[in-house]
C-alpha cells in the first residue's frame, strides 16, 4: 500500500477535517479556482478519491444557509415522522432526504431528454446523521481558513442576472424553487 504522505503526494488543503468513515471536508484550488470537498482519502489521507462531492464556493455556501432546514427534517426522521426533503443548491445538486433513510444526500441530478422530471445519480454522498453533524461544525470553521468562502456573491443577486439563462439557477432550462 502506498503510504505517502500529503506534502509527497501534492495534496495541500488549508483545511481537513473528519466527519466520519473514510469521509473528509477538505478544500483545494484548482486553476485559481477554490472548491469544498466531502470526499474519502486514501493513501493515509494523502489522496482523494472520486467518492464524494466538489463543491463550488457557491453551492457550499448554499448549502451551509439550508443547514436549519436540514436538522428540522432530520429532527422529524428521528422521530419517525414522515418527511420529504429536496433543496436545490446550484447546478443539478441537491440535498435530499427522506422518511426511511437515515442519510442526508448530496447528490447530482439529470433531466431525461423525454421528461420533466429530474433524477437522482449515483455521483454523490451519503452523510449518516453523525457524519452531517461533523460537516456543519466543520462548514462554520472553514470559512476561518478559507476566506474566499465570505467573499462570494450568489449568482441571483448580481445586478444583470437572468433566472431563466442561469446554468445555477436553472440548470435543465427550467425555473428551480
Amino acid at each position: 500500500m502506498d503510504q505517502r504522505t500529503t506534502e509527497e503526494s501534492g495534496f495541500k488543503p488549508r483545511y481537513l477535517q473528519h466527519i466520519g468513515g473514510e469521509l473528509y471536508l477538505f478544500d483545494s484550488v484548482l486553476n485559481g479556482t477554490t472548491y469544498i470537498h466531502v470526499r474519502a482519502l486514501a493513501n493515509y489521507r494523502a489522496t482523494p478519491t472520486r467518492n464524494g462531492v466538489t463543491l463550488t464556493l457557491q453551492r457550499c455556501n448554499e448549502l451551509y444557509s439550508i443547514i436549519p432546514e436540514i436538522v428540522i427534517h432530520i429532527d422529524q426522521v428521528r422521530r419517525k415522522e414522515t418527511t420529504f426533503y429536496r433543496r436545490h443548491i446550484g447546478g443539478n445538486w441537491y440535498v435530499t432526504m427522506e422518511t426511511g433513510f437515515n442519510t442526508v444526500d448530496i447528490r447530482r441530478f439529470w433531466q431525461p431528454d423525454d421528461s420533466t422530471c429530474i433524477r437522482a445519480t449515483r455521483k454523490g454522498v451519503s452523510l449518516t446523521f453523525n457524519q452531517f453533524d461533523e460537516l456543519k461544525n466543520g462548514l462554520r470553521m472553514i470559512e476561518g481558513v478559507v476566506p474566499e468562502l465570505s467573499q462570494v456573491v450568489p449568482c441571483y443577486l448580481t445586478g444583470n442576472h437572468q433566472r431563466d439563462l442561469c446554468r445555477e439557477c436553472s440548470p435543465n432550462n427550467t425555473n428551480i424553487a
